[in-house]
């Protein structure tokens, strides 16, 4: 498996293309791979790894569901990339009720 920094590369890749939708998904399934390929790294997914299953409805072209199967590890990448964007995107927002880090005072 492909290091983080390349499986990121990935994920923006397939997201700048639109092969992968910049949204949560409505749906997660997780199982064994079943040797099909992976819809961030293109390496095929096998059944001694977990693949997981993402459908996001509404995405199919036809209004039906659209589903990929993509490896753990490219998910995490992924959803790292995609909630990059959406808090880019997002206004700033007040410092009011935010964590601020901790001081020991004492």
């Amino acid at each position: 498996m492909q290091d983080d920094a390349i499986l990121r590369q990935h994920a923006r890749e397939a997201l700048r293309e639109g092969r992968l939708p910049d949204r949560r998904p409505d749906r997660i399934w997780g199982g064994n791979g079943m040797n099909t390929p992976c819809r961030i790294c293109d390496d095929r997914i096998g059944s001694d790894e977990t693949e997981l299953e993402i459908e996001f409805d509404g995405d199919g072209g036809n209004g039906g569901i659209a589903c990929f199967h993509i490896h753990l590890c490219c998910f995490a990448a992924w959803e790292m990339e995609r909630t990059e964007i959406t808090l880019e995107s997002e206004p700033t927002r007040s410092a009011v009720g935010t964590c601020l880090p901790y001081t020991d005072v004492g």
